[in-house]
């Protein structure tokens, strides 16, 4: 028997890790990923089992674009990240604004969606071009309000620290040049964009980049002391919840459990698409030396909506302390159980 090998007994993908803690310690975190088909009729276990992930995946260049597929191998979420990756769908050819909508449980999310616009000026007067009519609007941070602009008094440059790489931001030397600028297709129907001194937070539902504000908030503080008492290990300060990188307003505080009702509303082709999570719970058993086992409950931490493919990913995790025991640990199994 080969050293901590995996046993799956799920139709899905699942990985296991060793991992470095906040703290040194090594623990063993074990990932199960399930790819499902969403249809009019609901969704199904895809054919095409989709891998864990084990790196960041973008939209464009790394770090000058927004992230479409984060990493999954965290070791911990404090709640569960609720993500989605596609489109606004117009029901239409007249469409020129609409709300896109998403709903599990007692999460939502509503974005409203603009055809594109940009800024002109009367008499002294700035107003927002009426939108134009669109088809579809790819709901990816690029579009959503932020960016970065030069200062060409001061020879510097400022960016939008919740979203660098989005549309309208315009440097504070610079207002001047807003005169025909674009605004972001994406905005929060509570916040909206009024004048050109409005600064909203970004409108997305897509993974936030861990040195975006406000995920970075929780990566601690890695000052002189932390160079000199603490490096290479993570700040003292470090929060649990910068694993967690959906939108603010889509993290659960809770974990969502399976079964939950779910409403995408203008993100699909059809104006509305419903279905209910399916109701499965993953567990993990840890055998080592001495037919010692831990058995635990993986967390439904994850969800992906792939809307522009139909598909639908959904994530359990959970960890086990190994420290001084990682040469005992024999296998790993993960399987099914009905509650």
């Amino acid at each position: 028997m080969s050293f901590m090998e995996l046993y799956n007994q799920t139709p899905f993908s699942a990985e296991q890790m060793l991992i470095i803690d906040e703290n040194g310690g090594d623990i063993l975190s074990v990932v199960v990923k399930a790819t499902y088909q969403i249809s009019d009729e609901g969704i199904t276990i895809a054919d095409d089992q989709k891998p864990v992930i084990l790196a960041d995946e973008y939209y464009g260049e790394p770090g000058a674009s927004s992230i479409k597929y984060e990493s999954e191998t965290a070791f911990a979420k404090p709640g569960t990240d609720i993500v989605l990756i596609g489109s606004a769908y117009a029901p239409n050819d007249h469409t020129e604004q609409l709300d896109a909508i998403i709903k599990v449980g007692n999460i939502s999310k509503n974005i409203r969606v603009f055809g594109d616009r940009y800024w002109d000026r009367i008499f002294g007067i700035w107003f927002i071009s009426d939108p134009e009519p669109f088809d579809r609007i790819p709901l990816v941070f690029e579009k959503s309000y932020g960016g970065w602009n030069s200062d060409d008094q001061n020879k510097t440059k400022e960016f939008y620290d919740t979203n660098p790489v989005g549309t309208g931001y315009m440097a504070s030397k610079n207002k001047s040049k807003r005169l025909h600028s674009p605004l972001p297709n994406l905005e929060d129907p509570n916040f909206l964009i009024t004048s050109p001194a409005t600064q909203p937070l970004p409108a997305g539902f897509g993974f936030i980049s861990p040195n975006w504000q406000p995920r970075l908030s929780f990566a601690g503080t890695y000052d002189d002391s932390w160079k000199k008492n603490r490096m290479p290990l993570l700040p003292l300060n470090f929060n649990r919840k910068f694993f967690n990188s959906a939108h603010p307003d889509l993290i659960s505080p809770r974990y969502i459990k399976g079964g939950e009702p779910v409403e995408l509303i203008h993100l699909t082709p059809n104006p509305k698409c419903a279905f209910s999570l399916p109701e499965i719970f993953p567990e993990m058993t840890v055998c080592m030396h001495g037919n010692q086992e831990s058995q635990q409950i993986l967390h439904l931490d994850t969800l992906i909506f792939n809307t522009d493919k139909n598909l639908l990913f959904i994530i359990w995790r959970n960890s086990i302390n190994i420290y001084d025991k990682i040469n005992k640990v024999l296998w790993t199994e993960v399987k099914m159980i009905s509650r």
